[in-house]
């Protein structure tokens, strides 16, 4: 993982779109997978040229909330961003993850796994690349911290062929209903990541991803360490 730090949030912001835009022209034109941060990450999006955008392109979230409210689903918000407009008009696919009616959070998390499997069987050689966060309690994707019981991060989490999964993660998050990506997903289906965090509320969580013990049940964004390629831009020094 490299590690790029600027003192100010807005310089953090621009670099890191700088590198969204060179990964995407990098990945021009090949089958490609584009899976996008919530949060914080959304920001990103607004800086993306519209030209990088196009038909060999898929677009998914990484981590969904389960609600019906635009408001808190990550891809009703992606969605409310001119950057959807421009993705829709270049004529790229996404993987739309907002809530169905009565569906449950396990059959969400059932859904994106089973999106992103056919995505990699219609695209064997296409390439997945992401923008990435970290919230102040380690958190990465919708991968929540499990200090207390690193079987059940491990049963949630690190399953092998497992891409996504939904579950409750009630007294952990304002938002308990998730589906999300996995470990084994990030680890091994995950070419390229462009992770962004600001803000000092996040330096323990970053010193722990940057330099601490890798112990993903405690810190899950410390996965970033072992991925392919991550790049990480934020304003705290780790």
């Amino acid at each position: 993982m490299e590690v790029l730090i600027y003192p100010e949030p807005e310089r953090v912001h621009d670099e890191a779109v700088r590198a969204v835009n060179a990964m995407l022209e990098h990945e021009f034109g090949g089958s490609l997978l584009l899976l996008l941060a919530g949060g914080s990450g959304l920001m990103l999006l607004d800086g993306i040229r519209a030209e990088l955008l196009g038909p060999h392109m898929t677009v998914a979230m990484s981590d969904e909330r389960l609600s019906a409210d635009p408001t808190v689903s990550n891809f009703a918000q992606m969605a409310a961003k001119p950057f959807y407009r421009n993705a829709t008009n270049r004529n790229c696919a996404f993987i739309d993850t907002r809530s169905r009616e009565k569906e449950t959070v396990e059959e969400l998390g059932a859904r994106m796994h089973d999106s992103l499997n056919a995505w990699r069987k219609a695209n064997p050689q296409g390439r997945v690349v992401m923008t990435q966060g970290i919230g102040p309690d380690g958190h990465t994707c919708g991968i929540m911290p499990f200090p207390e019981s690193d079987e059940r991060f491990k049963e949630l989490f690190d399953v092998d062929g497992k891409w996504a999964v939904g579950y409750d993660v009630t007294g952990k998050n304002p938002y308990p209903l998730r589906a999300t990506v996995t470990m084994s997903f990030l680890l091994n289906g995950v070419d390229e990541s462009i992770a962004y965090a600001v803000g000092s509320a996040k330096w323990s969580a970053l010193k722990r991803c940057a330099v601490g013990d890798i112990e993903h049940w405690k810190t899950p964004g410390a996965v970033m360490r072992e991925m392919k390629k991550v790049t990480l831009f934020t304003d705290q020094r780790v």
